[in-house]
């Protein structure tokens, strides 16, 4: 299969938290032949080195060490799930393991012991990820001294948000749809059911004792889960809002201002604005005018847009003009200024400014950030910064809108502090320079050779046009 994008991953597959169906689903959107073996018992970096023409590796990775970066530029995911829950279901698949006359010490303990003897005799035999397993696992990453329990946690934090996507089992469906829309990957329809511990008490069932005693064991990693739960939540939202700012943006450049009378075949999240719609003025080139926000002056041109994110920092005004025209009508090919001021109300460590350039059919033609550039800047509480950046606007004629983004980390969907839908706009006009078709002005030197006079050109490559040598 052809894929969507060409980044490659690795799933950091933890034992019990249904990473078995999540495989499966990863199989599905990559094709079977591009995800690895599921991999067990041994270092990212020997899976990275020994399958590195695969997609997507995945397995149970003992963690990097401390002192080893080599990740390969993989993207990395994991699935987390309630501890006390991927407790129960550990112990269960131990004791269902035992029926199966494999000779194992955890098969034979399950046997043995209750659910909380069994894991109180693996901590007294020395096994350290016996309990808060995934606090430990995900501090591993930065040491492997586990003596001072407080620094654990932050620790494990820490490493956590490293992964560009973090899933939650109690949500599978949620998350499925989350990584395809993060990474732009079609949605999966189905997701199987595999590998379940059927012979296994549900939570639910477990008596309040056994609960509580589970949940003191595993105390770290519970907060740990409830951190990445609160994340999950804030990604979805951002997810259902740009979801909806999609539609509502397709919906106003395909009705416009007739949308008044379609408003009630409109999705629910998207009928707030049908008044909207039908009171603005008309689109302008296929552009419609979007939500009226009043927290950023409006540009020169009066265009409206919709905003969102916390406002911890956030975008105070813009400015785009051409060094030539002094306007926001540039010529193609034209160096245009865009200058966005912005003011912090908290302090970070690494800021990242991004702005996209979309068309009058709403399509993104070009975008990046200075994460991506690798110009991301610690900002302080208080204080005003401009950044601007510089583009020749090698775009055919017509009028594109800007839009701007505050967060942190590669995208905003890690943690968005103001983003900004349709703040500017740019028209590019044709002022006596070569006229072209599509989007990209991309300058070409034409160079005419008489064969003549040059019979042979050894920069030029002899090809096979349509299945015939040339002489």
């Amino acid at each position: 299969m052809a894929f969507l994008s060409r980044r490659k991953f690795l799933f950091d597959h933890l034992p019990k938290t249904g990473g078995t169906a999540w495989r499966t689903v990863l199989e599905e959107i990559f094709g079977r032949e591009n995800v690895t073996p599921h991999l067990e018992g041994r270092s990212e970096v020997w899976a990275i080195q020994r399958y590195a023409s695969y997609q997507m590796i995945s397995g149970h990775f003992l963690s990097l060490l401390p002192t080893d970066a080599a990740t390969g530029g993989r993207t990395h995911l994991t699935i987390l799930r309630d501890p006390v829950d991927r407790a129960i279901s550990e112990y269960f698949y131990w004791r269902h393991h035992a029926h199966e006359g494999v000779a194992d010490r955890l098969g034979e303990w399950a046997q043995r012991y209750d659910i909380c003897d069994f894991f109180k005799a693996r901590e007294d035999s020395n096994e350290t990820a016996a309990t808060n397993f995934c606090t430990k696992h995900f501090a591993s990453r930065i040491t492997r001294d586990f003596v001072d329990k407080d620094k654990l946690l932050p620790m494990a934090i820490q490493s956590l948000r490293k992964y560009e996507f973090v899933g939650i089992h109690e949500f599978l469906h949620d998350s499925i749809d989350m990584f395809c829309w993060q990474f732009g990957f079609p949605a999966v329809q189905r997701i199987p059911r595999v590998n379940v511990t059927e012979t296994r008490v549900r939570l639910a069932d477990m008596d309040r004792r056994t609960v509580q005693l589970l949940s003191e064991m595993n105390d770290l990693d519970i907060q740990l889960y409830k951190q990445a739960l609160s994340d999950f939540e804030t990604k979805k939202r951002r997810m259902f809002r740009e979801l909806v700012r999609k539609s509502s943006r397709a919906r106003r450049i395909r009705f416009g201002t007739a949308a008044k009378a379609t408003k009630k075949f409109l999705p629910a999240p998207i009928r707030r604005y049908a008044k909207l719609l039908s009171t603005n003025s008309a689109p302008t080139n296929g552009i419609a005018p979007p939500p009226a926000q009043t927290d950023i002056p409006a540009p020169r041109n009066s265009r409206k847009y919709e905003s969102f994110g916390g406002k911890e920092i956030e975008v105070i005004a813009v400015h785009i003009a051409g060094t030539e025209s002094g306007t926001n009508t540039v010529a193609p090919g034209e160096l245009v200024l865009f200058r966005i001021a912005i003011g912090a109300h908290v302090s970070v460590p690494d800021l990242t400014v991004g702005m996209e350039l979309s068309d009058g059919f709403g399509e993104v033609v070009f975008g990046t950030n200075t994460f991506i550039r690798g110009m991301s800047k610690s900002v302080a509480a208080g204080h005003d910064y401009d950044v601007v950046f510089k583009f020749r606007a090698n775009l055919n004629r017509g009028r594109y809108s800007i839009g701007v983004a505050l967060h942190t980390g590669p995208d905003h969907t890690e943690r968005c502090f103001h983003w900004c839908d349709n703040v500017a706009e740019l028209e590019v006009a044709q002022l006596g320079e070569p006229d072209f078709i599509g989007y990209c002005r991309l300058e070409p030197v034409i160079e005419w050779i008489d064969m003549a006079h040059s019979p042979f050109v050894s920069d030029l490559p002899v090809r096979e046009i349509e299945g015939v040598a040339a002489d």
